[in-house]
């Protein structure tokens, strides 16, 4: 393998090189003809290489290799430097002063000028000598061209859904049944997923944290991906941040247990420790005596993945909570490669016969089948089916190293050396690391793995390295894709057994990994395009060659470097201060992704603002704005000068002090409108801002989030459209409003007291998804929310003066509906709700009573927590045949349970507590007739001690908990 690895790197490296040197020879004056030799000596090198690589293991091949390697070195050292001065002669001239001033050159152009031929003439002279060598040694030119790339836009591509689990439903539903029916006394339970790796452990254990009967028992769910370093103190770190969605800047043990307890008080929860290896049991005990401190009385589960037995929580888990995954059948391995290489479309019998017979070489690992499915995506070849079930690399898959050994089918069979190379560097992350796409393609640019292919040299390198991208995952090298809101790929991870074969092809590289992340991080690799700073404070400094800086990745407003104006290839800039001339974005019209300028309470005027160009950089899809929250300014003037392109994604505001935001490009009906293509829109503090900018209208809004804008006192008609001024367009034209919004979040809205209807005529929010209404405290009305044809989550919460009445019937099409903390409210229209799944109540202390719930044969969830008028629960409820979870707290007027109670065949867990009048449950006949009950808690109930000895006799339910 090393010495392929070998061929690979050069055979990257020369067509590099040829690459820039096709570019410089009709830029360079006085040596043409020297540049002109040195394409063709790279041309036939390359020719060279391809016969050298099927010959390598003759001791004079390698020996011509090694030669060969710090030949092509020095040469593309060479052709860098050529690349950079051509560029700094264009800047220099385009900024009509002395770049050189700026950058403090060290090469004078003279000497350089004297000196380049020369060199470039010696690297032609080794060249030579060292293709006289390969014919020498009998190698023989081979025609090299690059598989086309189609445009990486305009592909798409059927990635596997690594979050599927496929013939795992049965392991699912059993391990499902072990967390919940567990019967250990124990302050917590451990059940253990045991198996070697590639079996879909983690897939699986994603799948049972996401299974509803799994977060309807659970109230509480939190995933830690342990992997090879057990710290505990990591461990409880990443525990809080599941918790509270936010980064754990502490420190010390104590404090972050105190904040754990208070997020888990009075909770059930699940802990997932994914990847563990630790056998030593003092660490165990360790995290274990944590644990234990944090949640005394309350049932709750640890769910562990792991390769060995020998892990020091599976020895502490008890025998029958030890689940030991076993291989799949040959069966569903065919099922796998079938759906992954043909998208389950009618194949003939011969090359079905043949992918059987490789489906049983898999072993029964859905990680091989897997990647060998995506490597034959879409190929009909029966000659490449043939070779790929006959290739000697199939062995044995009992331990790791066998399948990483088999997986190098799917390495072998990329089609191209460049893609090869791109893949073996994904090993420089840490097993387990969401690895940012974005910043891996520009990892790849620096480091010069991204050719283009002649008849697409058009193609940006970032859309190479999308396609590049695209290729690694679609042949599941890369896995568990996470996507933003508008459905772009924005992280994925690699499978560890995959990272052991990148790794693998690394290590055989002569240059330490180390020293090239050091690179990377801070020169750049040579600068090719990118750099990379942790630091700081950091500066551009007299040898860098940053004019051709394409993606300078910073994430502090001080490591912005002075003028950065004279970037001009700059695609990639996270932040810009505005507090540095603003003017200086205004030459960085290449910018593209997201950017975030701060400080614009800085900015004097709209003139100013203007300066920035915003309006020209066509590529940028997310914006964000942000002044300062005090000080005088004049915010509604500089914002007007921010005009974005009209291909703008994604916009947020944030601190904008004006009292209005009305910006000419974001009034619909004015000709500046640039805003026909918005997917996202936030409001973020906004102190002053009295009313809501007209939205109705917005063509392709999807996302709408307005937080702490304490002004606004009204949501009223100029929120849907502005009929004075003609807003809705042709008056004839029927007018739907918000037409695509999908998701839409109030939060914090301290003075708002009325959110108003639209024209009973107009149809509005017919896309809306989930609505979310959070700490609106003097919010007393809303619309009639049956309109909303398509709403399936409703939050209201802290939203004590809102009361609900007949008129205000939810829509039909609603399956979560979940209402904290609205004091006034004595009333819930729910008749229409029939599509409910989960129904959860909280702090509704003038709740009188529920309606029934006739017919809500999908409800699988009631929650009622502090009702405490609450005398009764919903009529009919019975009826409600697929509920699987019922949880009353603390409603201590409620005086009896239902006799229908017992037609709930499909109830599993019953939990009552603080219930200070319930003194009878139902008959025991009718909680016999709740087969299914497997776990039953109740807590502070006067209920009779023979009340209590019949449920205790009941002897289906698994586990039984009173006090």
């Amino acid at each position: 393998m090393a010495e392929t690895i070998v061929t690979i790197i050069l055979e990257v490296a020369l067509s590099k090189a040829i690459s820039i040197a096709e570019e410089q020879i009709n830029l360079q004056r006085g040596f043409k003809d020297e540049l002109n030799k040195l394409l063709q000596s790279l041309t036939m090198t390359r020719a060279f290489l391809r016969d050298a690589e099927a010959r390598q293991v003759d001791e004079p091949v390698q020996i011509w290799l090694k030669q060969l390697r710090k030949i092509v070195s020095e040469a593309d050292d060479v052709l860098d430097d050529l690349a950079y001065e051509d560029l700094r002669r264009k800047v220099e001239t385009q900024m009509r002063k002395k770049v050189r001033n700026f950058f403090s050159i060290s090469k004078n152009p003279i000497v350089f000028c004297f000196k380049m031929p020369q060199t470039v003439k010696s690297i032609n002279i080794s060249l030579k000598a060292i293709n006289n060598q390969a014919l020498d040694y009998g190698l023989q030119q081979r025609v090299h061209s690059l598989p086309p790339l189609s445009k990486g836009s305009q592909t798409t591509h059927s990635y596997g859904d690594s979050s599927q689990v496929v013939g795992r439903k049965a392991d699912a539903f059993n391990i499902i049944d072990l967390l919940i029916g567990s019967s250990s006394r124990q302050a917590f339970s451990i059940i253990s997923i045991v198996g070697m790796g590639g079996l879909a452990k983690t897939t699986l254990a994603k799948s049972v944290c996401n299974s509803e009967r799994t977060k309807n028992y659970f109230d509480k769910i939190i995933w830690v991906c342990v992997s090879e370093n057990f710290d505990v103190q990591r461990i409880l770190q990443e525990i809080f941040e599941s918790l509270t969605r936010k980064k754990c800047d502490m420190t010390n043990r104590s404090a972050i247990l105190e904040k754990i307890q208070e997020e888990l008080e009075g909770k059930t929860y699940l802990l997932a420790l994914d990847d563990v290896w630790e056998e030593e049991f003092k660490t165990w005990e360790d995290l274990r005596g944590s644990l234990l401190g944090i949640n005394i009385n309350i049932q709750s589960t640890i769910l562990v993945t792991t390769r060995s037995a020998n892990v020091a929580i599976v020895r502490d888990t008890p025998p029958e909570n030890r689940y030991h995954l076993k291989s799949l059948k040959d069966d569903v391995c065919w099922d796998i490669i079938r759906n992954r290489a043909f998208q389950n479309s009618s194949i003939s019998s011969e090359l079905e016969d043949i992918g059987r017979d490789i489906a049983r070489k898999c072993g029964g690992v859905p990680l091989v089948a897997n990647i060998i499915g995506g490597t034959m995506s879409n190929n009909r070849d029966i000659d490449e089916w043939v070779s790929l079930r006959d290739s000697s690399q199939w062995g044995s898959l009992e331990k790791n190293e066998g399948i990483v050994h088999v997986l190098r089918l799917s390495f072998d069979r990329l089609p191209s050396s460049s893609l090869k190379q791109c893949f073996a560097y994904c090993s420089i992350f840490p097993k387990d690391f969401s690895i940012q796409k974005d910043q891996l393609i520009q990892l790849w640019m620096a480091e010069g793995f991204l050719q283009k292919v002649k008849g697409n040299s058009q193609l940006a390198f970032e859309d190479i390295g999308n396609e590049y991208f695209n290729d690694l995952l679609s042949n599941s090298l890369l896995q568990d894709v996470e996507k933003d809101l508008h459905g772009s790929i924005t992280h994925c991870k690699m499978h560890d057994l995959v990272h052991d074969l990148a790794q693998s092809i690394r290590n055989l590289e002569t240059e330490d990994v180390s020293h090239i992340q050091q690179q990377n991080e801070f020169d750049g690799v040579k600068l090719w395009h990118s750099l990379f700073s942790k630091s700081s404070f950091f500066q551009i400094e007299a040898d860098f060659k940053c004019l051709r800086l394409r993606h300078l990745c910073i994430t502090l407003e001080s490591q912005i470097p002075n003028e950065i104006g004279y970037l001009t290839n700059l695609q990639t800039l996270p932040i810009f201060d505005a507090r540095i001339r603003v003017g200086e974005l205004g030459c960085l019209s290449e910018l593209r992704g997201k950017l975030k300028i701060s400080n614009l309470s800085d900015v004097r005027n709209k003139e100013e603002a203007q300066r920035a160009k915003i309006w020209e950089k066509k590529k940028l899809r997310n914006l964000i704005y942000e002044w300062r929250l005090f000080g005088e300014r004049h915010d509604e003037d500089v914002l007007e000068g921010l005009k974005p392109h009209s291909n703008l994604k994604s916009l947020t505001i944030s601190n904008y002090n004006g009292e209005n935001l009305m910006p000419s490009w974001m009034v619909r009906k004015s000709v500046s409108f640039q805003l026909n293509n918005l997917v996202e829109l936030n409001l973020l503090w906004c102190h002053n801002l009295k009313n809501l900018p007209t939205l109705g209208l917005y063509p392709n809004l999807k996302f709408l989030y307005l937080l702490d804008l304490y002004m606004v006192r009204c949501i009223g008609n100029e929120f849907y459209m502005d009929n004075s001024t003609g807003d809705s367009g042709d008056k004839n034209k029927p007018v739907t409003l918000f037409s695509t919004l999908e998701k839409f979040t109030l939060k914090n809205m301290k003075e708002i007291k009325e959110w108003w209807d639209a024209e009973p005529s107009v149809p509005i929010f017919p896309s809306l998804k989930e609505l979310k209404i959070y700490d609106c405290q003097k919010l007393s009305s809303i619309p009639a929310m049956s309109r909303f044809s398509s709403l399936e989550t409703l939050s209201i919460d802290s939203c004590k003066e809102l009361s609900l009445t007949d008129d205000l019937l939810f829509p039909s099409s609603l399956k979560k509906l979940e209402i904290v903390r609205c004091m006034k409210l004595s009333f819930i229209p729910l008749s229409a709700c029939t599509r409910l799944e989960e129904l959860s109540i909280k702090y509704c202390p003038n709740l009188i009573s529920i309606p029934t719930v006739h017919g809500f044969s999908s409800l699988l969830s009631l929650t009622l927590d502090g009702c405490g008028r609450l005398t009764s629960l919903p009529s009919e409820l019975g009826s409600c045949t697929c509920l699987e979870r019922l949880s009353i707290r603390d409603c201590p007027n409620l005086i009896s349970i239902p006799e229908d109670f017992g037609q709930l065949h499909s109830l599993r867990d019953l939990y009552i507590s603080y219930c200070k009048k319930l003194r009878i449950m139902p008959a025991k006949e009718a909680i016999q007739g709740l087969s299914n009950l497997q776990n039953l808690t109740i807590l502070h109930c006067p209920l009779s001690t023979e009340n209590l000895i019949e449920l205790s006799k009941i002897s289906h339910i698994k586990k039984f908990r009173y006090y």
